[in-house]
């Protein structure tokens, strides 16, 4: 058991550049706050999962960096951001940054099914786009956003979530949700397709 003391301490020193048991330090924190969060998502306490969930991000944030490149990007007003590797890029490496970076995206993925059962599809939106960026081929990915895209502002991303579905599709066409997926983004075509001849007749007649 981490207690909220350590958990301080561990806040205050890291920004003052970490040691090896600090950074341990903060891969077990991350790690209890996950068990948390998917215990509170078990539960359907789908708000305190989301709280759990963001504390990894917090806790984790500067892990695994090198630390030149971090005061470099720190001291760089102008300094623009290095392309993210993704997973597979990252596995093969190994070491701390994977870690951390599976952690960080499977964090992603947790938030943004929580915020689609919470039925905010702005959310689930943002967090599932930011799971893609660690790995766009994962069939979790692809579904959270493809749901995300069909709920999101009505349905107005629908275009976005038509390539998640056909990729869906090719990998595992008999999956229910998958189905269920292709039928509600027709409905949303066939809605947009009669809203556009009724606009159409309006305008010309």
């Amino acid at each position: 058991f981490i207690s909220e003391q350590q958990k301080k301490k561990y806040q205050a020193t890291k920004k003052m550049g970490m040691t090896k048991e600090e950074i341990e330090f903060a891969l077990t924190t991350a790690k209890q706050y996950k068990e948390e969060g998917n215990k509170f998502f078990k539960d359907q306490e789908y708000k305190k999962a989301c709280s759990r969930y963001k504390r990894i991000m917090g806790c984790l944030a500067g892990v695994g960096d090198d630390a030149n490149a971090v005061m470099t990007a720190m001291n760089n007003a102008n300094n623009k951001e290095t392309p993210k590797k993704n997973l597979k890029e990252l596995e093969k490496e190994g070491g701390v940054k994977y870690e951390v970076e599976l952690l960080n995206f499977n964090c992603y993925l947790n938030l943004a099914l929580c915020y689609l059962k919470l039925k905010n599809y702005a959310n689930a939106y943002k967090y599932s786009e930011k799971a893609r960026e660690y790995d766009a081929d994962n069939l979790k990915v692809r579904l959270r956003c493809a749901e995300a895209c069909l709920f999101h502002m009505n349905g107005a991303f629908s275009e976005k979530a038509s390539k998640d579905i056909a990729f869906l599709k090719s990998k595992c066409p008999n999956e229910r949700k998958v189905i269920l997926l292709e039928k509600q983004l027709k409905s949303i075509k066939l809605r947009d397709a009669k809203k556009q001849r009724q606009t159409f007749k309006k305008m010309f007649g």
